[in-house]
């Protein structure tokens, strides 16, 4: 029988993640379709033991020059041969039943991509739902604004439908955000409440809140705004917009650096967000003034 699935593991396959990485593997090849599962590696520091491993379980391995997930990713799409796929963060787990569970709603043939719930089990072991699904397949873009519904891990996507170029020049932040807002806007999306992955959290490396990712979220934010002319998508966005400059002047206000806080947190106060983030700007004047006064004292020397 043909494979009817291709599910990609982009990796970087070094020595740390490499019992997470073939956890992963198996999972996709446990799947209860035919399933073929292509991991790319990223970049040049894999451990060939891995590799062995890997290869070793069933899948298949290609190495790419990429240090970037998102290209990786897109140039896993590109070897695609089957009439379905999907993703798999090299941590993370399909649960056997995600293949014909997702499956069976593409017996609709104008179904472009299922998208379905999972666990997120935190570092303390307990199992969590990942997400909220859309109520109906109509607020799909709307929806994902308020909370992503959109994981590696979470969606089959009919090849013909969703090309490589759909994956090109995706952002290093909100990728899984910006990828589902975009196809929802264009595509018809089956959401099922049924649970068939699992988002680990007990590998290394994962993202924290840093500088560039408070810094990147109001671009990503202004890139999407520029996608649709939906008055009730673009007031959300706006909304977002103000509130990720503000996430970012609190980020800052908090480390001490006041510029930057400054500079965010004005452009937050546009429309609503004047009065609602507000209280932000009696704080920073009263560490800008005690700053100031701090720098007037220690250049003041009596005579």
């Amino acid at each position: 029988m043909d494979p009817l699935v291709t599910v990609v593991i982009p990796t970087l396959a070094d020595t740390g993640r490499g019992q997470f990485l073939l956890r992963a593997v198996k999972s996709a090849l446990s799947l209860d379709v035919s399933t073929i599962v292509l991991v790319v590696v990223n970049g040049d520091r894999h451990d060939k033991r891995v590799l062995e491993a890997v290869s070793g379980a069933g899948a298949a391995i290609h190495c790419v020059h990429t240090t970037g997930v998102s290209e990786a990713r897109r140039i896993g799409r590109e070897r695609v041969a089957t009439p379905l796929f999907g993703f798999l963060d090299d941590d993370d787990v399909l649960l056997p039943s995600a293949g014909t569970e997702r499956i069976r709603h593409f017996s609709d043939h104008t179904v472009d991509m299922v998208v379905t719930n999972g666990y997120t089990v935190t570092t303390d072991g307990r199992a969590v739902p990942f997400c909220e699904l859309p109520a109906s397949a109509a607020d799909g873009a709307l929806s994902i604004l308020h909370k992503n519904w959109l994981a590696s891990s979470a969606a089959f996507y009919r090849t013909e439908a969703v090309t490589a170029n759909d994956f090109r020049d995706l952002p290093n932040v909100m990728e899984w955000t910006t990828l589902g807002f975009k196809l929802a806007l264009r595509l018809k999306i089956a959401y099922s409440a049924e649970f068939t992955y699992v988002v680990h959290q007990d590998a290394p490396n994962r993202l924290t809140r840093t500088r560039s990712y408070v810094e990147d979220v109001p671009h990503v934010l202004r890139q999407l705004r520029k996608e649709t002319t939906r008055r009730d998508l673009s007031r959300c966005l706006d909304q977002k917009i103000r509130a990720a400059h503000h996430t970012a002047a609190d980020h800052y206000f908090q480390q001490g650096d006041l510029g930057p806080a400054w500079r965010h947190h004005l452009a937050s106060l546009g429309g609503a967000g004047l009065w609602k983030y507000s209280s932000l700007t009696s704080h920073l004047f009263r560490h800008h003034w005690r700053a100031l006064r701090r720098a007037a004292l220690v250049g003041w020397r009596p005579k």
